[in-house]
């Protein structure tokens, strides 16, 4: 009896198994391309970006707001140094806002100028007097997910997994912010890349009863890169 069932059960999953792995090699095959022509669109972006960069006059703004849009346009130039803006943003008599601090920050995630992040991080909640928004917290958290990435070591992933729960618990603490879908993916996203497979589908599988949340695609997308480390049938 229990021969036949394992017969049954590997007739039933085999041709489901095949359907997926046909699915992955030909979605993993439209993925490179564009990885390939998209990384060449992005350079070639990227390239023009770094050349305007340098002849920016920050002082030409007239609003905050151009400002901001300016910096979100040029977020993967290396070259951008956030205190160096903020000071002549100073300058021409406007104030930097939340969004400033925000996009300066996810500038500086982008480019790994980590060293930059931490300082400016510093200043956002120890001397400028700027309430730090959802955004700001989600950009943290993006950030652990970058340092992760930069790093093999076991133990330095979690101490930075440990980074994210209080920023977690700050959020939390915070009554005017709620936990939103971003936090959770990209929460989940860190303790994939960590290691702690268990943790993120325990987030994943709680979502709703903890933060009456439902996964949208990208927490799907991002929980199935789970099963690149631990392949679990149940889970498949």
């Amino acid at each position: 009896m229990s021969s036949t069932l394992n017969v049954d059960v590997a007739n039933a999953v085999n041709p489901y198994l095949a359907d997926v792995g046909v699915g992955l090699v030909f979605g993993l095959g439209y993925y490179f391309i564009k990885y390939l022509y998209g990384d060449q669109q992005n350079s070639e972006k990227n390239a023009k970006n770094q050349l305007e960069v340098g002849d920016i006059d920050w002082r030409s703004f007239k609003t905050i707001e151009d400002v901001n849009h300016k910096i979100k346009a040029n977020e993967y130039d290396i070259k951008m140094n956030p205190f160096e803006i903020l000071d002549k943003i100073s300058k021409s008599q406007l104030t930097a806002d939340i969004n400033t601090y925000n996009n300066l920050l996810n500038s500086c995630y982008i480019t790994g100028s980590f060293e930059a992040a931490d300082k400016l991080v510093e200043e956002m909640f120890d001397f400028v007097h700027i309430q730090p928004d959802l955004s700001t917290f989600n950009i943290l958290l993006k950030g652990i997910s970058c340092k992760i990435d930069c790093t093999t070591d076991h133990s330095e992933k979690l101490k930075l997994v440990s980074v994210m729960d209080n920023t977690l618990e700050d959020i939390k603490k915070n009554n005017n912010l709620k936990i939103n879908l971003i936090t959770i993916n990209t929460s989940l996203d860190i303790l994939i890349k960590s290691g702690e497979i268990k943790r993120a589908w325990d987030l994943f599988d709680n979502m709703k009863e903890d933060y009456g949340l439902e996964p949208d695609k990208f927490s799907y997308s991002t929980i199935i890169k789970a099963l690149k480390y631990e392949l679990d049938s149940l889970k498949l």
